[in-house]
């Protein structure tokens, strides 16, 4: 029976046909979704050619992302749960499905540090925002007077947040790194034009 009400949920669609199981219940689509990768902790980092190897740096909270869904903002009720579940499954993305933020994440990165120089060490995520909207199973009145089963679009709708499992590394100024990466938004961060980078100690 889950299999089956699973399957009938899946087919959910605006003006499809629904139910007796269905009706009254209500499920959410996903409007709109965007992906944005993020930095949520950073610090700039100065390795000496005597201070190589496997280091344990404490780096600042730059961003704080927490999952929500609607006005109140929790993830509360299967509704809440299944918005999350079907952005994940739109976008291909394994996202948090839960209440949680990233500030409740550790600030330490260790990392192996092989080369002399000048590092950003980051933690970083996938941003996912967007709007959803809901399909509720309801009684409708056909064109010739009699009554189907049908999903409408309901008047529930808002935003949700959340985020991808957070990554973490090193990145120097010289490194070659992808376009619109979360190893690139640290790059960004390093401020490769400063003195600082460019220093054999830091200002």
């Amino acid at each position: 029976a889950a299999h089956a009400k699973a399957a009938a949920t899946a087919q959910a669609e605006s003006g499809g046909a629904c139910t007796a199981a269905d009706l009254g219940t209500r499920h959410p689509y996903i409007k709109s979704s965007e992906v944005t990768p993020t930095i949520t902790h950073f610090k700039g980092w100065y390795v000496t050619s005597g201070s190589t190897g496997s280091q344990t740096v404490t780096t600042s909270v730059q961003t704080t992302i927490t999952v929500s869904v609607g006005l109140t903002g929790k993830v509360e009720g299967n509704f809440a749960v299944e918005t999350l579940g079907k952005v994940g499954a739109s976008l291909g993305l394994d996202v948090k499905m839960s209440y949680t933020s990233t500030s409740t994440e550790s600030t330490a990165v260790t990392w192996n540090f092989r080369d002399p120089g000048y590092y950003g060490l980051y933690k970083g995520t996938k941003k996912v925002t967007g709007t959803y909207g809901s399909l509720n199973c309801n009684r409708v009145q056909q064109g010739d007077g009699s009554w189907a089963l049908k999903w409408i679009e309901g008047s529930d709708t808002g935003s949700y947040t959340t985020y991808t499992a957070l990554e973490e590394g090193a990145v120097r100024c010289e490194d070659k790194v992808p376009a619109n990466s979360i190893m690139r938004k640290a790059q960004a961060l390093l401020d490769c034009g400063s003195g600082t980078a460019a220093a054999e100690h830091p200002a």
